[in-house]
Formats: structure tokens, sequence, C-alpha cells
């Protein structure tokens, strides 16, 4: 076992296990998602097995704020009724109230919490290197137009051909990346150690790769208030020269990613990004005037009638987090989820946590064009790392009461 690791085992021995074994959750978070929920059900075991120990288990308000979209699905279950699937879903985010309850009770040090960031940051880096080895290795065996068949196609082409057996859909990776990101920012500044703004720059070459338009956009975003405030904020000059650099750099990146290149120009054709996006809105919003606006369709009702009147073979993904609970829930889904992340950002305000901010408007803003909650990739990362800033907030803030 590692020294570091050891160390915090002797100084923090309690829950010991459910700490290391969240180590094994955020290692298989970029594995396929069976081993993902595998790795989560152990984890639940460890932890319920050192409650046990403990002949502890605290409950706490703030469980009711994570339980509200379990709430939102299960009143649309009984209003609408349910089937095998609905059930399925409802499992599926589970997470979402589960880890509120384990880091409450194991109250994470600061210590924990770093480490906990360094091995998302080293696991994501490995595993998304891994995926483009593959990747290319991949697109040579099937690729047979000899005008593409060169390292350097390969390398900017090759990630439209991602392999089934990696499980990863291009929006999801960019939201892994894209918080990968900002806990560079947040170990950056944490720590002072400009080895953390070289992690954020791989992280957005990763990016650019993998053609992740919104994420990749916020992550630019990001990067430009990094460099404002670590590193040029005094000299007006240079923040100029810098930008004006940095714009360079990335301009010329865009324009040797291809893919991303086309990705961008096509955003407003038929058959992608907002065009696509529009088919889904207007369907939605015909079914919900036609319905119940209020109450919306409920979670199975809804697809049905959907795929009805949207063109065959289309794939019944709203797109937009917001859309779905509008479409199943209606307006009162709808305004609980916005109510819900309104109190996380309140929250972050009031603790003057920058980085628990970052997190919850980015995801925000990635669910208008993304269903981030409709797979299971987009409820294990947000289960996790909300929950993981919040309750080290609530941690720190009981420990300052008690002295």
């Amino acid at each position: 076992m590692p020294k570091y690791l050891t160390s915090l085992l002797s100084i923090d021995s309690v829950y010991s296990y459910t700490k290391i074994t969240i180590l094994l959750y955020i290692i298989f978070l970029f594995t396929p998602h069976n081993y993902s929920s595998l790795s989560l059900i152990i984890l639940i075991v460890v932890f319920i097995y050192e409650s046990l120990q403990l002949k502890q288990i605290k409950f706490h308000r703030t469980f009711l704020l994570f339980s509200s979209i379990l709430i939102i699905y299960i009143f649309n279950f009984i209003l609408f009724g349910f089937n095998i699937k609905d059930l399925e879903k409802l499992c599926r985010l589970l997470p979402i109230l589960i880890f509120p309850i384990i880091f409450y009770n194991i109250q994470i040090s600061k210590k924990w919490f770093k480490l906990y960031l360094l091995c998302y940051l080293i696991s994501l880096i490995v595993y998304f290197i891994s995926i483009i080895f593959c990747v290319t290795v991949y697109y040579f065996n099937i690729e047979d137009r000899p005008h593409l068949r060169i390292f350097n196609k390969a390398i900017l082409y090759g990630q439209v051909m991602i392999p089934k057996w990696i499980s990863f859909h291009t929006p999801y990776i960019g939201l892994y990346l894209l918080f990968g990101c900002i806990i560079s920012y947040n170990l950056f500044f944490e720590s002072k150690n400009k080895l953390y703004v070289c992690v954020y720059i791989i992280l957005l070459v990763l990016m650019f790769y993998f053609t992740g338009r919104s994420s990749l956009f916020l992550a630019l975003l990001f990067f430009i208030s990094l460099c404002y405030r670590g590193l040029i904020k005094k000299h007006v000059i240079i923040q100029v020269l810098s930008y004006s650099f940095l714009f360079f750099i990335f301009y010329k990146i865009l324009y040797l990613s291809p893919m991303l290149y086309d990705k961008i120009l096509n955003i407003f054709n038929k058959g992608f990004g907002l065009y696509q996006r529009k088919l889904y809105y207007d369907a939605t919003f015909h079914l919900l005037k036609n319905g119940n606006i209020f109450l919306g369709l409920g979670h199975t009702n809804y697809k049905v009638n959907l795929s009805s009147i949207l063109p065959p073979n289309t794939v019944i993904n709203l797109h937009n987090q917001y859309l779905e609970f509008l479409a199943f829930s209606g307006l009162l889904g709808f305004v609980a989820y916005l109510l819900f992340k309104l109190i996380l950002v309140r929250f972050s305000l009031m603790n003057r946590d920058v980085y628990m901010l970052f997190i919850i408007c980015a995801f925000s803003l990635l669910e208008i064009t993304e269903s981030l909650l409709y797979r299971q990739r987009g409820i294990f990362i947000f289960s996790f790392l909300v929950p993981l800033f919040y309750y080290r907030i609530l941690h720190e803030q009981s420990i300052y009461k008690v002295k």
C-alpha cells in the first residue's frame, strides 16, 4: 500500500475501507459502465458493513435535496403507471441519493478530497490515451480507403469509428474531460503547482481530438479564467498578447481537426446539431400543447407518442435534460429540477466555492444540448462529483463551528 495512503488511514481510520473503495469507483468510472455499476455495488456493501460495525448511520435534511430527482420520477410513475424499464431507470438514478448518504457519513478530510481528485485526473488521462491508441489501431484495421490510411489521418479521423466495447458517447467523453479541466483548475489554485496547468492543456488537446463542441467551448472559457486569475492577472499587455496567442493556437488546432471543423460547420444542416434538436423541440411542444403541460405525458407515454410523430428509426433521446423533464413530468417536474439546480448554485455562492459552482454551471449548460441523466455515464459522474464537493463544504463548516 502506498505510503501516502497508509499515513491517511492512520490519521483518519473511520470508514477507511469505504474511503479506499471510493478510489476503486473513480478508477472504474472510465471503464464500460457494467464495471462502474459493479464498483458501486461493492462500495455500497462496504459502506453498510462499516456502518454496522460502527453501529451508526447518520441522516441529514440535505438528503431531501438530492432525493428530489427521484421523487419527481416516483410521483410521475404513480400518476401515469410504470413498467420494468421505468423501474430500471429509477434504479439507475439511485446513486444521486446514495453518494450524499456515503459522503455525509464518512466526512471526507481535505487530504482524502485531494486524493480523490488526483485519482480522477490520473485515471482520466490514462484511459483516454489508451482509447486513442485503440481507436487508431481499430481505424487501420477497418479503413479501406488508401488516401485515409495515413497516420495523421487516422489520428484526426479515427475517433469517428470508436468501437462499441469502449462504451463512450462523444458528449460524455467531453463531459468527463471538462470535469477533469475543472479539477485541474481547482488543484492549481490549491497548490500553485503549474503542473496542473499542463494537465489542463493535455485535457484540452484530448477534447479537440474527441470533438466535443459544447464541453470544449466551456473548457476554453475556464482556461481563459485560469490564465487571468493565476498567470497574467496584473499585466495588461501580457494579457492581450497571451490571449491573442491562445486564439491563434486554438484556431490552428481547430483547422487541423477536420472532424471537429466539419461538426461546427454542419451544426445548422439537416440531420446535424441544432436542426436535429429543433425536430425534438417541435415534436415535444406539439404533444404538450395537446396534452397536460402541467403534469406532462408520463415517462413511458412521452416516448411512445414522440416515436409516432418523429421520422422512422429516430432515437427517442431529446438531447435536452430540461426538455425531457418537461415532456414526462410537465411544468411541475421541470420547475422542481430547476429549483434543485438553483439551490446548489446558491449554496456554492454562499460558501464562495468557485469549483463547485463551475461543476454545477457546466453540467447545467451542457444539459441544454444533451440529456445527461438519460444515460448511466451522466448519472455516475453527476452523482459522484456534486455530492463530493457539497459535503466537503458541509464537513468543513461543521469543523469550523466546533472550533
